[in-house]
Formats: structure tokens, sequence, C-alpha cells
């Protein structure tokens, strides 16, 4: 590209242009090609890297284990599978507690969260035995308290299923810490 078209690109005058281009050159930034073409060598050779890897990729591109001997050794393709089986058992059993508490929010995190009450050594059976005591609690809330129902993910994370399961039940008014106060009334007013 000659300079006079590099100005009309740039909107600056081709003296300037002049000027910038033997700037760049003199300090090694650019490169001339016999028939005038401005080029970064830079930019070139980023290219070939590129291309390289490019080819490499359609090679298969992965790095082969090392072979003198190293204790280390890539994955067979058979413990890659187990683990995958073994994720999609933990999940569908994480789901099926899930299932049972009352309030379905953040599923994703509460997946996580009941996946590490049982790596924590709480049975799945356990889990959803619990979880199915506190959603019957939950039942006789009054509409009012079931906003305090925690998510899910905070609940399982805090081993709220080992809670005392009386602390969930809030029917007997006396002792409940949620009751909303009467309204207030002034000394004398009637009832």
């Amino acid at each position: 590209m000659a300079a006079k078209d590099m100005s009309k690109l740039v909107f600056i005058p081709v003296a300037k242009v002049r000027t910038y281009l033997a700037e760049l050159k003199q300090n090694g930034v650019s490169s001339e090609l016999d028939d005038g073409t401005v080029y970064c060598r830079r930019m070139v050779r980023e290219e070939e890297i590129r291309q390289s890897r490019v080819d490499a990729g359609r090679k298969g591109g992965q790095a082969k284990p090392k072979q003198n001997g190293s204790k280390h050794q890539a994955p067979s393709r058979k413990s890659d599978e187990a683990k995958a089986w073994q994720m999609a058992e933990v999940e569908v059993e994480a789901a099926k507690v899930y299932s049972c508490y009352p309030r379905k929010q953040q599923r994703r995190r509460a997946l996580v969260a009941i996946a590490k009450a049982h790596e924590r050594g709480h049975g799945w059976e356990e889990l959803i035995r619990k979880t199915r005591l506190f959603a019957a609690a939950v039942d006789g809330w009054e509409k009012a308290d079931r906003k305090f129902i925690p998510y899910p993910a905070s609940w399982f994370n805090a081993d709220g299923f080992d809670d005392d399961p009386d602390t969930w039940d809030r029917s007997d008014d006396a002792d409940n810490p949620h009751k909303p106060l009467p309204p207030y009334r002034k000394s004398g007013e009637d009832e």
C-alpha cells in the first residue's frame, strides 16, 4: 500500500505518513518488501505460530505423556468414564433430595451443597428422610412465615438437616419467635 493510500485511510497528510513510516523503519519496527509493501515482522511471526498451532490441532494436537520411566500416566478412558458415571449418579441422587425440599431456588448451588453433604458422610436415604421431615414441618407454617424458608444451598451447607426437628415446628405460638406481635394499642383504648 502506498503512502498516498495510507493517508486516505487514516485521514492525515501524505507527508506525515511518510515521516511515520520512516520512523518505524529506522527503529526496526517495520520492514519493506521489494515492491514497497510495508509490514510488521512481529505480526508475520505471530501468524506463523498461529498457523503451526492450527496444523497441530488438526493432527490431534495433544501432548503425549512422558515415556522415560515417569510414574505419571495419562488418565485412561475407562477411569474418565467411571468418573462421569459416578458424577451422574451423584447428580441424580442429589436431585432426588432437592425435589423433597420445600423451596425450589438456585438449583445448581443446591445440588452442589447436597453432594457435599453426602461427601461429609450423610447417606442419601438420611438426607431424603430429613428433608421430607423439614418439608412436612414447613407445610404447617403460616403463609407469612414461609418467606423464612432458607435457600436449599444454605440449609444443606449449614447441615440444617441435623437440627432438632422440634425447631422446625412453628405451630406452638407461645414459643414461636417468628410470630408477629399484636398491633400496638395505647393504654386505655378499647379492644
